[in-house]
């Protein structure tokens, strides 16, 4: 009888446990889906012709940094 209650009681915690810890792990999968990158409010300098480029318009080839494409093929 004891192991009958022990069991009754048991059982839905586990069911409870291993419902939260699937919630939980869900939740993180949904969560890194939705992260955006932030766009720094930087200006930087084309390594070609040396202008002030704001940093959502700049190009980048090997590592260096130009303002547009006739910089870069220059």
């Amino acid at each position: 009888m004891v192991i009958i209650k022990t069991i009754v009681l048991i059982v839905p915690l586990l069911i409870l446990l291993l419902s939260a810890i699937l919630l939980f792990s869900l939740r993180k999968v949904f969560l890194k889906r939705n992260v955006t990158k932030k766009v720094r409010n930087d200006i930087l300098t084309c390594s070609a012709c040396g202008v002030g480029v704001h940093e959502s318009l700049t190009r980048k080839k090997n590592s260096k940094i130009y303002c547009s494409e006739e910089c870069i093929n220059s």
